[in-house]
C-alpha cells in the first residue's frame, strides 16, 4: 500500500513515516462513451463522426470521396483518361494529329523546295502535287490533241500529210516535254523528302528501277501516314 501523502510503501491501517490513514489506491475510472459519442483516444483528440473528413495529423484533411487527390508538392492527381505530367513534360506517348497541307500550299512547297531533299513531306502534300502534275499533264495532251487534230485535218485537205503535226499542234508537244523536264528534280526531292517522313532513307526511291514489285513498294510507302519526330526532322503538326 502507498501513502497518499508521502509516496511510502507500507503495510498496516497507518503510515510509519507521516502516520497518516492508510486508504486503498485505486486506478481512475473512465466511463464509456454512449453510442454514438464521439471517443477519445488519449491524445486529447475525439474521433472524427462517420463520414467527416479525417485529419492525419499535418494540417491537411483527407479529401472527400472521388475528389482529386493533392500528395503535398501543389499539385494535384491528374484524372482519368487525361495526359500525365512527368517533371514539367508531357507524355511523350500522347498522339499528335499530322499536319494536313491544302493544295495551294502543297504546289507552293514543291516550287519552293526544288532541289531540296533534306527534311520531311507529309502524305497529302505528296498527294497534293500528284494531283496537281496530271491535271496539267492531261490539259497539255487535251491541247496537243486538238491542235494537232485540226493541222492533220488541214493537211488532209492540202493532201501533204507530212506536215500534219507542225503549227500548233508541235507547240503543246513541246511545253509537254518543256514541263516533264523541269519538275523532274523537284518530283525526285519530293519522293525523297516523303521517304523521310516514313522514316526511310531517300535511297528507297531506287526501288522503283526494280521491275513489277518496285513501283508497287514505292506506292505503299507514298500511301503510308507520317511517322512521329525521326532523325530526319520533327513531325509536321
Amino acid at each position: 500500500m502507498i501513502c497518499k501523502n508521502c509516496g511510502t510503501n507500507f503495510d498496516g491501517q497507518y503510515c510509519p513515516n507521516c502516520g497518516a490513514k492508510a486508504e486503498s489506491a485505486s486506478a481512475p475510472q473512465q466511463s464509456a462513451p454512449q453510442y454514438g459519442a464521439p471517443q477519445n483516444f488519449g491524445n486529447g483528440q475525439s474521433a472524427p463522426p462517420y463520414g467527416a473528413p479525417q485529419n492525419f495529423g499535418n494540417g491537411q484533411s483527407a479529401p472527400p470521396y472521388g475528389a482529386p487527390q493533392n500528395f503535398g508538392n501543389g499539385q494535384s492527381a491528374p484524372q482519368y483518361g487525361a495526359p500525365q505530367n512527368f517533371g514539367g513534360q508531357q507524355n511523350g506517348y500522347v498522339h499528335r494529329p499530322t499536319r494536313k497541307i491544302g493544295f495551294g500550299e502543297a504546289v507552293k512547297l514543291f516550287f519552293k523546295n526544288y532541289v531540296n531533299f533534306n527534311g520531311r513531306a507529309t502524305r497529302s502534300e505528296y498527294w497534293w502535287v500528284y494531283l496537281f502534275n496530271m491535271i496539267v499533264y492531261t490539259v497539255l495532251s487535251i491541247l496537243f490533241s486538238i491542235a494537232g487534230g485540226a493541222s492533220l485535218a488541214g493537211a488532209a485537205i492540202n493532201g501533204d500529210v507530212s506536215v500534219a503535226y507542225m503549227g500548233a499542234g508541235a507547240i503543246f508537244y513541246v511545253l509537254m516535254i518543256l514541263y516533264c523536264i523541269a519538275v523532274f528534280l523537284p518530283s525526285l526531292s519530293l519522293v525523297v523528302r516523303r521517304l523521310h517522313d516514313i522514316d526511310k532513307s531517300g535511297g528507297y526511291i531506287f526501288m522503283g528501277l526494280i521491275p513489277i514489285a518496285g513501283p508497287i513498294i514505292l506506292l505503299v510507302y507514298m500511301l503510308t501516314d507520317s511517322t512521329p519526330d525521326n532523325k530526319y526532322g520533327p513531325k509536321k503538326v
